[in-house]
């Protein structure tokens, strides 16, 4: 694959393959003592889904650039896991570099690489290596360097990636989507430009009450098209996603929520969720049309930066495979898991649950695969049995216990006394992690992440190795309570608290309900933004129990000459990170200038982002002027 790649999709001649493999498989191998057994192939069933979720939402002390990401990432996931797709068929799966934190800018990034491991004690760390070039190199499980993976083995594989496929090497696509026609047709219509999800694949319906239970459902279709290999030859498979009682597993509630806050219904005042919930149909079924304008945009974007420093979603460009690719890969590391969690570990997880449930035409519509490939047996069967083959051989139910479905799931390989944070764990827990930190320091940098999976390693046996000993003992192990999670928006712990509430002995009108609330929630949450903690050790939090965007009353003219005024007209972000002083001016100084004017046009005129003179407009002709301004009349001094 990396020869094809780096010779422009040329496929290399078969005998010449076979001695390769000859050569690693013999001289290499021995010379080397070279690992050939191929790797696991972890799978993600309902229980870790759950688990990732509710550590998600309700855990997870990560920033993304906006809350609309964090809705995205949710979305697709649910989607994955109830639909096996490929998440190419759901974002931009054009290879680039990727598997950093979009969060942080460059300068921070080479600050970042500077400190060492010291910046394992920040919850933004993404914990993951950096590659100088474009280019994918896969290994023998088909995982690339940049987090793909692939489930094609022989010719399905190179058919796969030839150029007639569509496959362009060495080209880089940062910025760009991945093209598939021009922006309009010889008849004046808008030509889809996206090989993602977009809203015309998705199409909402409300069907009258089938069960006569109080109210009419929601369902919705899904339209996969561009699927591995649809070039050649098209395979659009249609799923049928329903409601769910918990609207932390409910899939049209989030793509309902994403939907509104993007404003794409067409029909007026449906801008809330509780008309959705409302209705009382005469007739069987009613579709809802999205707005003409959004039908060729992509339903998950990318995050961009905006001339003030601050983040906003997109309105053209696909979210990017490698970001998304990079926040599984994150959520998994912060849960503990011992297994790396991939896009491709969904996929497994849904193939597992339908195989011996539905016939094999359905599996194979479902996994896009054409019949007699054994492409399923070879890359998605779970290596671990999931099967009670002891108590079938001794003539029992093979079924009578639980201990199957938990060993064949990922999440009981999870630690669950894992800190997040350094400051979360006891004292000696600290002075051991301290000392790896120093011998980490003296060793080569691309040993770092073998020497973390060693020591996480040691901690899982640790503490299965102590429980044993207590029971032997006949000791009660002492309960350690999880420490609280304090979350920089109220609405986001507003909303934990009815996504982690799974009860579902609930009438009817209770669940919907609790539904409206969480997709209000859903789309409030996305219109705020979290911002990453500075690396200081000075920092001061400003706790308040206001809700965040807002003001306690007036807003002074006057700010304190430590504060940064273009965050403090910012109404997204929480309010104690408007109001965050910095412990020096010139630490302020330096924040405006590296973080929000950098990114401002040179050329044309420039507003103030106090709320006082927001609605004045673009006021300001120079950048000279700009900062005589905000220092006249707003007290702060920015750097000449």
């Amino acid at each position: 694959m990396l020869y094809r790649r780096n010779n422009k999709g040329k496929v290399i001649n078969p005998n010449d393959c076979e001695e390769i493999v000859k050569y690693i498989n013999g001289s290499l191998k021995l010379e080397f003592n070279l690992d050939i057994m191929p790797k696991a192939k972890p799978v993600l069933g309902v229980d870790d889904l759950l688990l990732g979720l509710t550590q998600h939402w309700a855990r997870d002390r990560s920033v993304f650039p906006t809350e609309d990401d964090r809705l995205d990432f949710a979305t697709i996931m649910l989607i994955q896991a109830y639909t096996a797709c490929r998440p190419a068929e759901l974002v931009d799966g054009a290879k680039s570099r990727g598997r950093k934190d979009p969060v942080i800018d460059e300068s921070e990034r080479q600050r970042d690489d500077e400190a060492g491991p010291d910046i394992m004690e920040d919850d933004s760390d993404n914990g993951m290596s950096d590659h100088s070039n474009d280019e994918s190199v896969f290994d023998e499980d088909g995982h690339d360097s940049d987090g793909y993976e692939s489930d094609a083995t022989g010719d399905e594989d190179r058919h796969a990636t030839s150029v007639k496929d569509g496959y362009i090497p060495d080209v880089e696509m940062e910025g760009t989507a991945h093209s598939i026609g021009l922006e309009v047709d010889e008849f004046g219509d808008q030509v889809r430009q996206h090989k993602a999800l977009c809203y015309e694949d998705v199409t909402l319906w409300i069907v009258k009450d089938p069960r006569n239970r109080g109210r009419d459902v929601l369902a919705m279709e899904v339209c996969f098209r561009f699927h591995k290999g649809a070039d050649n030859k098209p395979k659009p498979t249609i799923f049928l996603l329903r409601e769910h009682p918990l609207p932390i597993l409910c899939p049209i509630s989030h793509i309902l929520a994403r939907a509104i806050r993007d404003d794409a219904i067409q029909v007026d005042g449906y801008d809330k969720a509780k008309p959705f919930f409302s209705t009382q149909l005469k007739k069987d079924a009613v579709k809802v049309h999205w707005k003409a304008e959004w039908l060729k945009r992509p339903l998950f974007r990318k995050s961009v930066r905006t001339e003030s420093g601050g983040w906003k979603k997109a309105m053209e460009e696909a979210m990017r495979y490698a970001v998304y690719a990079f926040y599984l890969v994150r959520l998994g590391r912060d849960l503990g898991s011992e297994d790396r969690w991939t896009s491709y570990c969904f996929r497994r997880g849904h193939v597992n649950a339908i195989l011996g449930v539905a016939p094999d035409p359905v599996v194979d519509q479902v996994m896009r695969h054409d019949p007699l490939t054994g492409c399923i047996g070879n890359a998605y069967l779970n290596g671990r049995v999931g099967f009670n083959v002891q108590d079938a051989y001794l003539e029992r139910d093979p079924s009578a216990d639980g201990l199957t479905r938990a060993f064949t799931h990922m999440s009981i390989r999870c630690n669950p006394e894992q800190y997040g944070l350094l400051k979360h764990a006891p004292q000696e827990e600290l002075v051991k992690y301290r000392q790896l930190q120093r011998d980490l320091k003296n060793g080569e940098k691309r040993y770092r992440d073998e020497m973390t999976k060693v020591y996480q390693d040691v901690c899982r046996r640790r503490i299965h190795d102590e429980e044993l000993e207590r029971q032997l003992n006949g000791l009660a192990g002492e309960e350690v309570a999880e420490p609280a999670v304090q979350h920089q928006l109220a609405v986001r712990t507003e909303l934990q608290g009815v996504l982690c509430d799974f009860n579902m002995n609930l009438d009817p009108r209770s669940i919907t309900k609790r539904k409206i609330q969480a997709i209000d929630l859903f789309v409030a949450l996305a219109a705020l933004r979290e911002v990453r903690k500075p690396h200081t050790s000075s920092l001061k939090e400003q706790r308040s129990s206001r809700l965040p965007g807002t003001a306690p009353c007036s807003v002074p003219l006057k700010i304190d000459p430590t504060q940064c005024i273009v965050c403090f007209g910012d109404m997204a972000l929480p309010y104690n990170s408007r109001i965050y002083k910095f412990s020096r001016v010139s630490h302020m100084m330096d924040h405006v200038e590296n973080i929000h004017l950098r990114r401002m046009p040179v050329a044309g005129n420039y507003r103030c982002f106090h709320p006082n003179c927001e609605p004045l407009g673009d006021f300001l002709e120079t950048l000279g002027e700009f900062k005589s301004h905000v220092l006249k009349v707003h007290g702060c001094k920015l750097r000449a």
